[in-house]
Formats: structure tokens, sequence, C-alpha cells
């Protein structure tokens, strides 16, 4: 819940505890595996702590980056060739 207005804030938040036993858990950190970071400029999410558990779950972590096996400017078989 985000809101200007502190009172306002409080007053559904307690409504919403006494509906559902609401529980705070205080300032946003993590929301369904993206990082919420939060500053005057706006909200900003990633995706880092997902992407490090996925490369651990791959046995990728600390591996050593490779070059691209083939010349980025070689054309798929698949793409249109332009006509003369």
């Amino acid at each position: 819940m985000t809101k200007n207005d502190a009172q306002e804030i409080a007053s559904v938040k307690s409504q919403l505890d006494y509906s559902f036993k609401l529980k705070d858990l205080g300032q946003l950190k993590i929301f369904l595996g993206l990082k919420v970071a939060k500053s005057n400029k706006g909200i900003f999410l990633n995706q880092r702590k997902y992407t490090l558990e996925l490369l651990d779950a791959a046995d990728l972590l600390g591996r050593k980056l490779s070059t691209t096996p083939m010349n980025p400017q070689t054309k798929a078989p698949f793409q249109r060739q332009s006509s003369p």
C-alpha cells in the first residue's frame, strides 16, 4: 500500500487487520522474487536474486564468460534476403 497520507494508511491497515488479521511486514524489499528499491526518482525492480538462484541451480556461478561462438553479423538461414 502506498499513499502520502500516513493517517489514511493507518486507517486502512486498521480496517484490514480487523477483517483479515493483517500483519505489517514494514518496507517492501522483495516481492515474488523481485527486489524492490524505492528512491525519489521512483520504484525500481530487478531480478538479480532470481538470476543468481538460476545460475546456482545450473551450476554456472563463478564460470568465466565466453565469446560468441559465431560471427554476430552472420544472417540466420530463415531471415529474408533483400531483393536487388
